[in-house]
């Protein structure tokens, strides 16, 4: 009978959270991160697997090498007890109230796939109220699937956008680039000038109250 290489589905899985519990208890921890004077316990090499971040700060020449204390700045507690449930895990809890510091800090430490969960989130998320903060905000982070599709989602809900503050506080160029798009100009050829008439009302309004505070 020749041999067979037999892989196991649950290996992996139970290792991690054989080294998840091991982190509980600071067990075998060999670097203590620090966010705003929070410490959390971790594994070295199990930081560097996951992400590129903490695997060239630990097998560069980077001060932080031999350190047994890091400082992590640029983001919250609560948001690196999200990673490092991630990175011991695989799961993030991604909610609407934290995915906005989530995405950078996962940019920040190269945590791909928490990026990845909070773009699929927000695309999720896409409303006529906010494409266009969204398409901001990926643009921003370099997340461009996310940025393409909240550029779709406004061109295709391009009359109900333009009722909600995000258009209406748009610049002048960013209106004449949003409007440049041949499907919003041949959907919705009417809706320029229910754009300006919305962006002189609250011109004038903003302008009646600056008269009044004077006043």
């Amino acid at each position: 009978m020749a041999p067979k290489d037999v892989m196991t589905n649950s290996h992996a899985k139970s290792i991690l959270n054989a080294m998840n519990a091991l982190r509980k208890s600071s067990t075998l921890c060999d670097v203590t991160l620090r966010v705003e004077q929070k410490d959390f316990a971790a594994h070295r090499i199990v930081l560097a697997a996951c992400s590129d971040y903490f695997c060239a700060m630990f097998t560069s020449e980077l001060s932080e090498k031999d350190k047994p204390y890091v400082d992590i700045q640029g983001l919250t507690a609560s948001t690196m007890e999200i990673l490092l449930d991630f990175v011991y895990t695989e799961t993030v809890h991604v909610t609407v109230e934290n995915v906005q510091e989530l995405l950078p800090a996962a940019c920040l430490l190269q945590l791909k796939g928490v990026k990845q969960a909070c773009c699929e989130f927000l695309e999720s998320q896409l409303d006529p109220s906010n494409c266009l903060g969204i398409r901001d905000f990926a643009e921003t982070h370099n997340c461009v699937d996310l940025m393409q599709a909240a550029e779709v989602f406004s061109q295709k809900h391009f009359p109900e956008v333009v009722q909600h503050e995000e258009f209406i506080l748009l610049n002048q160029e960013e209106v004449e680039k949003l409007i440049k798009c041949d499907e919003i100009q041949v959907k919705v050829a009417g809706a320029v000038v229910q754009i300006s008439e919305s962006k002189i009302l609250l011109e004038r309004k903003a302008n009646r109250g600056m008269s009044s505070a004077i006043g």
